[in-house]
Order: C-alpha cells, then structure tokens, then sequence
C-alpha cells in the first residue's frame, strides 16, 4: 500500500512537471487568492486581538469582516474556475491512463495530489508575503481613523493556516468535478470525444443554479422587509448569489446564446466571425470558466461602488432633514456653557443646539467572547431640551426628552434591529472604559445622518466621560443670519468656522478622503485578483487550443485570419460576461436604492461601471491574443514547412 501511494505521488509531481507551463497560471491564481485571504486574516487577527487594549480597534474587525465576506466567496469563486478549466483540457489524457487500465479511483488519486502539491507550494507562496505586505495599509488605516498611530498589526501564522485550510480544499474539489465528465463516459469514447462540449448540465449544477438565482433574487427583495442599511447590505449580497448562478448554469447559457448569435449571423459576413460564433457555441463549458470571473469583475465592482454612493446620498438626505437650523458653527477651542447662554441671548439668534460626540462600545451579542462581542460606536450627544425644528432625529418611538435621564439612549432604527432592542430594554455599553446599561427611550429613523446612537449630557456625565462640543446649530431670526453668524464668531471664538447648513451637511456627508483611499486599496486588490483569475482563464482556454489552430492553419486560414478569429471569441465572451454581470448586479443595485432611499434615481456610479466595463474587454482581448500569436506563428510556420494540409486531432 506504501509503495502504491509513494507512485501515486511521484507519477502526480511528474504530471505536475510535464503540464508546468498550463499549471503556471493556475498557480499564480492560487497564490494571489492565499495573498487576499492571507491580507483579510491579518486585519482580522489584529482588530480582534486589540480590542481589548484599543477600544477603536473594533472598526479594524468591522472592516474586515465586511471585506471578508465578498473576498471570500469572489476567491473561492476564481480559484474553483481556474481548477476546474485547468483539468477539463486533459480529459484525454484522462481517458488514456484509463485505457491502460488505471482505474477510477486512481484517476482521482492522481488528479487530486497533483492538485495538492500545486495549491500547497502556491497558496503559502502568496499568503507568507502578504503578512509583511498588510504593514503598508497601516499609514491607510490610520489616516482613515480605523486606528490610532502606532497601532501594532498582528502577524502570526495563523492568517497563513487559514488560507491553505480554505483554499487547498476547494482547489481538490474543483479537481474532482472537473474530472467527473471523462470518468462517467467509456474510455474510448472519451479519447475519440470531438471538439464539441456537452453542454447539458447534471442534476446537482441544475439545482444549485436554480437555488442560487432564487436566493439571489430574494436577498434582491430583502429590503421590503428589513429597511435600511441592513436591508441594503443583505440586498447587496444578491450579485454574488446570481453570479454564483450563472457559473453553475454556465454550459447551457453559453450554449443557448452564442447558437442562437451563430444561427442569425449573415452568411455572407467575415468567416473569423462566423468561425468565433461557432467555436464559443461548441465549448460551452470552457467559456464558462472564463466568463464567471469576468463577471464577477463587472458586479463586484459596480455592487461596492454603488453601495458606497447609496449610503452617501442618503446620509445627506437625512441629515438635511434633521437640521431645521439656518447656520452650523463648528468651534476649534472649547466651549463653555456660558458660551452657549450669551449666544442664545443675542437678539439676532432664536435658538442654539449643542452636539458633542464620543468613542464608546456597544455589545452586540451577548452570546459571543468579549473578543467579538463588542463592537466601536460613535455617541452623538445633544441637548434634550432642542427643539424638533432646530434638530430633528424623527423619532419613531418614545421621546427624545427621555434623555435627560443619566443612563439613557436614543437608538437609530438599524442599531435597533441590529441589537434586537426597543423601547425599554437595556443596551450594555463601554464609555470611556466604564460599562454601563443604558435604558432605550427612543428610537429614531435618522441613524445614518446623525448617528445611531444618541444620548444626553446627563449620561456622559454619569459615566465620567466629557463630551466636548464639536457642532453648534444655530437658528437666527427672519433676516438676521449675518448678524447670527458675526455672534457665532463672537461668542464662540474668533477662529470658529460658521457655515450656511447646506454646505455643512454636504462637507459632513461627502466622503472622506482617506476612507475612499482604504476602501479603493482594498476593492482594487479585489479586482486586481479577479482580473487575474481572468486573464489566465482566457490565456489558457487559448493555449489549449494549439491543435485546434494548427488544424485550420494546415488548411489553408492565415495568421491573420486565424488572430481575427481570437480577437471575436475574445471579444463576444467579453460580451456576454459583461450582459451576465450587469444583469446579476441590477437587481442589487435597485435593491440597495429603494432601501436606503426609497423611490429615486438607482444609485449607478457611471464612472466605475464603465471603467470596470471597458476592463473586461481589455482583460479578454490582451490575455487571449497574447496567448494566440505565438501560438499561431508556430501554427502557420509548421504548415509553410509542410506544405500540404495534414491531419490532426482537435482539443
């Protein structure tokens, strides 16, 4: 039994060997997928094992976790595609070791070490680098106020066990599927197959695609019941999911679309057309492969782009709503109470709200290890006593007036469904390294313009926390706003900074600078690894068709003829991933606008889709012809040679 396994492993290395150059890619895959996975563990483990000693380190875990959702599932996605497109063109050889008696089981035994040996050397290879890599988002991090300077990131092994404990398993599966078509059917039959696909699917890849586009479509249709941001965030999920459809029903789409596009192209068009149509419509499963990434790049990108803008328009739209004031001074020394007194009493001014805000922590589940259990929050303190023209929270339940008891909070509607709390019950929160339970008195429907928090002066000072005031909201009177704002400036300190509110809430709401960068690096390495999973997709899927191209060349098609045919393959399964993507990510786009601003213009970042749009054609197109011209000069050059057409058998 020793010396079997012992072969098997030596003729899987040698396999490994003799397909180096088409396991290449796969490789380099494999390891930019242990390179993301590795990178999300890294932000996690510090986050997590912080939060004790940094309080603030719960935005590190929020982030991450957030990141880790769609990572995870766009890598297994890839690194699956890349597997299985890998193995499916050597379904002959397959076929061959069968014919020589290897059994079923051997087979696999075979296709799986070899698989092994590839995804255990390629996914540490990626992931030990990106330990000492993950030090370069910190000056992000820290500018983008996820943590403060200094802030030590944890690097341990354990990101890098986690990302071989994921991906090597996923990378044997995929291996084992992709093997199943050439181990169902006779060997002979499996040696003699033609270069036409099957492009039925099985039971199972039927079942799963119909199960994914209904739980996509019913993430899409979550926000009718959940509102709000958690509404939106599971809307979201809804593009991954249909994606996640269009891989498992890939063979029949391809199949479908590109026969009926080669039966209503014009017979008398260009034959490298007719020719592409043709091809793309015959190896429905190897265009798979390569269209599911391609995909993936196109709602991956929109769906984060356009959750972003979302959140954004409606943050503005709520806190234009909550601030009836005409004027906004934001102080830069500190305030004192009789600073606010002589302010108020100046006849120019109807009326004056303070706000103040402070770092604290929530738990979020009483179930889990204080390590997970508590998450950062931010607390808006205000004045109980404002009045609902100055400051509007939009209370929905209970009152506002409530909070002028110690101890007491005012909960946005999301934190609310978050914690699973309503008026009355008790929030356990951290305030400046006190724990109290805070009594709910109120919830609001403005949580994402003023936060989800609010509490009154009374409860910070029961906790010993001071909450300096940051905002002031000033109401003037009919026609009085330049003498209100000359007060403001007076009473509040010559270096305060009065602005009209509109073009506060504007400067508050507006993404900030540093957070885009974060948000940019990590959704760029994102589509990067994608891209990636794409261009040796559609590299490989070329390369594998030498036989194919050497056939046509021995035939009398030209390099020019033969390029051509490439580049409408290329540009048709560009096409069509770039239809599979919109489609998958517009019901998420919808979804997410009606949830976090009910009937208005989809919140559709132009820009990026278009960028991201444009990158997939460019991704086919270069990946493919860079792979054919070589390819073709040998092809071409070995029919000059020969001078009369041959024979040869086509993959």
């Amino acid at each position: 039994m020793s010396a079997v396994m012992t072969s098997t492993w030596a003729m899987a290395a040698s396999s490994a060997r003799e397909h180096r150059a088409d396991l290449a890619g796969t490789g380099l895959v494999l390891a930019a997928a242990g390179a993301v996975v590795s990178l999300t563990g890294v932000l996690m483990e510090s986050g997590i094992r912080a939060s004790a000693e940094h309080p603030g380190a719960g935005m590190l875990t929020a982030l991450a976790s957030s990141f880790a959702g769609t990572a995870l599932v766009v890598v297994l996605m890839v690194v699956t595609s890349a597997v299985a497109l890998t193995l499916r063109q050597r379904r002959r050889e397959i076929a061959l070791l069968r014919t020589v008696g290897a059994t079923a089981e051997q087979v696999r035994q075979l296709v799986s070490r070899e698989v092994a040996l590839l995804a255990v050397v390629a996914v540490p290879v990626g992931a030990v680098p990106a330990l000492g890599g993950a030090h370069l988002l910190t000056p992000l991090l820290v500018d983008a106020g996820m943590v403060a300077q200094g802030f030590p990131l944890t690097v341990s092994p354990l990101p890098v066990l986690v990302a071989v404990a994921g991906l090597v398993p996923a990378a044997l599966l995929a291996g084992r599927l992709a093997t199943r078509e050439s181990l169902r059917a006779a060997p002979a039959e499996t040696v003699g197959l033609s270069a036409i696909e099957d492009h039925r699917i099985g039971d199972v890849r039927r079942i799963s695609a119909v199960a994914l586009a209904v739980g996509g479509l019913s993430a899409a249709l979550s926000p009718v019941l959940v509102p709000g941001t958690i509404g939106a965030a599971s809307a979201a999920s809804s593009a991954l999911l249909l994606v996640g459809a269009a891989a498992c029903a890939g063979p029949a789409v391809v199949h479908t679309v590109f026969g009926r596009a080669a039966a209503l192209a014009r017979p008398g068009g260009r034959p490298s057309t007719r020719l592409a149509l043709t091809n793309v419509h015959g190896f429905s499963r190897r265009l798979t492969a390569v269209v599911v990434p391609l995909a993936a790049v196109v709602a991956v990108g929109t769906m984060s782009s356009s959750v972003d803008q979302a959140m954004e328009r409606a943050a503005h739209r709520q806190l234009s709503d909550a601030v009836g004031a005409d004027l906004v001074a934001v102080p830069t020394t500190t305030v004192e109470r009789a600073d606010l007194d002589r302010l108020a009493d100046d006849p120019s001014v109807a009326a004056v709200a303070p706000l103040g805000s402070l770092a604290a922590q929530v738990r979020s589940d009483p179930d889990l290890p204080d390590a997970l259990a508590w998450e950062t929050a931010g607390l808006r303190v205000v004045d109980p006593a404002t009045a609902s023209d100055v400051l509007d929270p939009d209370v929905t339940s209970g009152e506002l007036a409530a909070l002028a008891t110690p101890g007491s909070v005012a909960l946005g509607t999301d934190a609310a469904f978050e914690l699973g709390a309503s008026v009355g019950d008790r929030v356990a929160m951290r305030v400046d390294g006190q724990e109290l339970q805070a009594t709910v008195v109120a919830l609001h429907d403005r949580g994402l313009g003023l936060g989800q928090y609010l509490v009154g002066p009374a409860t910070t000072a029961a906790a010993g926390a001071g909450a300096p005031v940051d905002t002031v909201l000033v109401q003037s009177r009919d026609g009085r706003a330049g003498e209100a704002r000359a007060a403001a400036e007076r009473d509040l300190g010559a270096s305060t900074v009065v602005r009209p509110a509109p073009d506060w809430v504007a400067s508050t709401t507006s993404p900030d600078a540093a957070g885009q960068r974060l948000s940019s690096v990590l959704l760029l390495a994102l589509l990067l690894f994608v891209g990636l999973g794409a261009a040796n997709a559609m590299a490989l899927s070329t390369r594998n068709r030498r036989d194919e191209l050497s056939v046509l060349a021995r035939t009398g098609a030209t390099r020019r003829q033969l390029l051509l045919m490439v580049l409408s393959e290329a540009v048709v399964t560009a096409g069509l991933a770039w239809i599979l993507g919109t489609l998958a990510v517009l019901p998420a786009v919808l979804a997410v606008t009606a949830a976090m601003l009910g009937a208005a213009v989809p919140a559709i970042p132009l820009a990026t889709y278009a960028g991201l749009s444009l990158a997939v054609f460019l991704v086919a197109v270069v990946a493919s012809l860079a792979a054919a011209v070589a390819i073709t000069r040998r092809a071409v050059g070995t029919a000059r040679t020969r001078g009369t057409p041959g024979l040869a058998v086509a993959h």
